[in-house]
């Protein structure tokens, strides 16, 4: 009978057996406060990485693409109506050509009840 402890052994021997390439994604301009990396995904060729404290907690999101081996910057994203402390990018998710972002404390009109917003690749 295995037990959990068994399992996640497996596992881990698993990870360091196999080949593994990391790469590192960072932002050209980010600084510790931004918290670049707070939130992160990944689909196909593309990923997207939250910032959500930056530019005065605006937040931003970075769109990364994919192009042979490399991981290449491509846009920075930032909601539309830029309210302070909104805090956009503290989550984000992909899919195919869809990307949605979180930011918890956008405020419409000073309650500060969260948006989200989907952006689509055309």
């Amino acid at each position: 009978m295995k037990t959990a402890f068994t399992i996640i052994l497996n596992f881990f021997a698993f990870i360091i057996l196999a080949q593994v390439t990391v790469t590192e994604l960072s932002h050209p301009t980010a600084i510790p406060s931004d918290q670049f990396g707070s939130s992160a995904s990944i689909s196909d060729d593309f990923a997207a990485v939250g910032a959500y404290l930056k530019n005065d907690q605006i937040g931003t999101v970075s769109i990364f693409k994919r192009e042979n081996d490399d991981w290449v910057f491509s846009e920075e994203l930032s909601p539309s109506d830029n309210f302070e402390d909104g805090l956009f990018g503290r989550s984000c998710a992909m899919t195919n050509k869809t990307l949605i972002v979180g930011a918890p404390g956008q405020n419409w009109p000073n309650d500060k009840i969260g948006q989200a917003y989907i952006y689509t690749k055309k």
